[in-house]
């Protein structure tokens, strides 16, 4: 059944994905979840994965190691310094070693901002290459009106997503760290009421946006769906009083209907198993880049200048922002693929 559709531009694109230790096959996984062999086809996500998994921890450990060795190292400056009366030495000697941690911490972020940004690239990626198959399954399970709609409906919340990524909230986030590093330079904290604003507008943006989406599907799926099953209906009675054949034919078409209702569904699921995998790696290195800092923070706060120690516990919650954003972008596209296949079940049960 899955000769019917092409996967060409899905697997090409698989293919041209970094970081997978082995080449994933879309038709393997979707025919492994067809035939209900959920364990095979976990294996086989895992396996592609698994490798470059492992290799995050390493990274997030050189930079918690460096975070350590500037901390201790502006502690022990500040100590020895201390000993002479009425110095500027320790004060100096404060803004050297700030001006390192600032530097480490700014490259950190734009370096997880821009894991946060190919992460979000690959799942629009994916959407956009996997929209025309799919719904090609859910017009074939009998639900034409629902896989048009639906279908121009992702493509223009795609474009939204990236409108939304490049002017608003990716500037929003470079602010947001820039107020956090710039902050904590004076004794006094400056900016905290601005750098609240800014991660109060950025959280905003992102469940304004996930609120649209699923709003727009639950309200397609109470209304497109029922209406595709009305049409699919009104067509399996007319088939059913045809003499001779009407009871052949009806059988026919729920059949049909029926491997439409499988293939769709199975191409669903495929594809949130696709868009897990997609979003795992880079969710696993902002996870450990967020761990490292706040681990860093806590070792830090005895013995280190608090201005730093709250530079670098502010600098993790950046990274539990680019984590949200990632999170949020794959949420919006499972629950959109979710509910598309939830709701256009209609038109074969009714039947």
């Amino acid at each position: 059944m899955l000769d019917a559709f092409d996967f060409s531009e899905i697997q090409a694109y698989l293919n041209a994905l970094e970081g997978a230790g082995r080449q994933l096959s879309f038709v393997e996984l979707l025919e492994l979840l067809m035939s209900g062999k959920w364990q095979e086809a976990c294996t086989l996500l895992f396996d592609s994965v698994k490798t470059a998994l492992f290799a995050e921890f390493s990274s997030g450990g050189r930079i918690f190691v460096q975070l350590l060795l500037i901390g201790i190292a502006a502690a022990v400056f500040a100590n020895f310094t201390s000993v002479f009366e009425k110095s500027q030495i320790a004060q100096a000697g404060f803004y050297i070693t700030y001006l390192l941690l600032f530097s480490l911490l700014a490259a950190g972020f734009l370096n997880g901002l821009n894991i946060a940004m190919r992460a979000v690239e690959r799942v629009t990626g994916f959407m956009k290459v996997l929209l025309p198959a799919y719904f090609m399954a859910v017009a074939f399970s009998g639900n034409a009106g629902t896989a048009l709609v639906s279908y121009e409906a992702s493509l223009f919340f795609i474009f939204v997503l990236e409108k939304l990524l490049q002017l608003i909230l990716i500037p929003m986030l470079k602010i947001y760290i820039f107020l956090v590093l710039a902050g904590h330079i004076c004794e006094e904290d400056l900016l905290s009421r601005m750098r609240e604003l800014t991660e109060k507008c950025i959280q905003w943006g992102m469940k304004t946006l996930l609120g649209a989406v699923v709003g727009f599907q639950i309200l397609q799926g109470l209304l497109l769906p029922y209406a595709d099953a009305v049409k699919t209906g009104g067509v399996q009675k007319v088939l059913s009083v045809v003499p001779g054949v009407g009871q052949a034919a009806g059988a026919a078409m729920q059949l049909l209907l029926g491997s439409g209702v499988l293939i769709k569904n199975t191409i669903g699921v495929g594809a949130m198993a696709i868009l897990a995998l997609i979003c795992l790696l880079p969710i696993v290195k902002l996870c450990t880049f967020m761990l490292f800092y706040s681990f860093a923070a806590a070792i830090l706060q005895p013995v280190c200048d608090k201005r730093m120690v709250s530079c670098i516990a502010e600098s993790a919650h950046g990274y539990r922002l680019l984590l949200g954003m990632v999170l949020t972008v794959c949420t919006l596209f499972f629950i959109t693929i979710a509910l598309v296949c939830a709701s256009s079940n209609v038109s074969y049960f009714s039947g």
